[in-house]
């Protein structure tokens, strides 16, 4: 760190935001949301390295499954919902990519739901992804009757007894 230590803060934020548009770790550090500091332990940054790597396997067309398993209150939500989902549109843009979240309870999936969209709208989302914003005509909606939760790039989040295939 006393390397960045000499560069002026705009190199320093430069190099923040070039790490941030290839690993997802440097992507939660950088547009980390919540007033309490980010606590990375080792599992944070293995889940977010191996979420890196499949993205970019899947951009060079290698599928890849993943079962993500560690305790509840460790970040799965946080590096897996909330910030996998902005930094993958950001990444994948040029390929406008649908995304599903879905989750055990309707209100579960729709506070995710609005909390992607508060990062794709954060100022550190658009330094690290200027390009990429949220879609004004597909903004936020539910509808209980009718399902899902539609927003930019196409995310869907369906209710609970909703059905999604394809």
């Amino acid at each position: 760190m006393k390397a960045l230590d000499s560069l002026p803060a705009e190199r320093v934020q430069e190099l923040a935001v070039e790490a941030a548009r290839s690993s997802l770790l440097a992507f939660l550090q950088f547009c980390w949301w919540m007033p309490q500091p980010l606590r990375v332990g080792r599992h944070t940054a293995a889940i977010c390295d191996r979420l890196t790597r499949a993205t970019f396997d899947w951009l060079e067309g290698r599928s890849t499954y993943l079962l993500i398993n560690c305790p509840f209150r460790h970040g799965k939500t946080d590096a897996v919902s909330r910030a996998f989902v902005p930094w993958f549109l950001g990444v994948c843009a040029d390929r406008q990519p649908d995304v599903i979240l879905s989750g055990y309870g309707s209100t579960l999936v729709e506070g995710i739901s609005r909390q992607c969209q508060a990062i794709m709208r954060s100022v550190e989302y658009r330094m690290v992804f200027p390009g990429v914003a949220l879609d004004p005509a597909a903004e936020y909606s539910y509808d209980p009757e009718r399902g899902p939760v539609r927003w930019s790039r196409r995310p869907l989040a369906p209710r609970v007894g909703g059905a999604r295939t394809g």
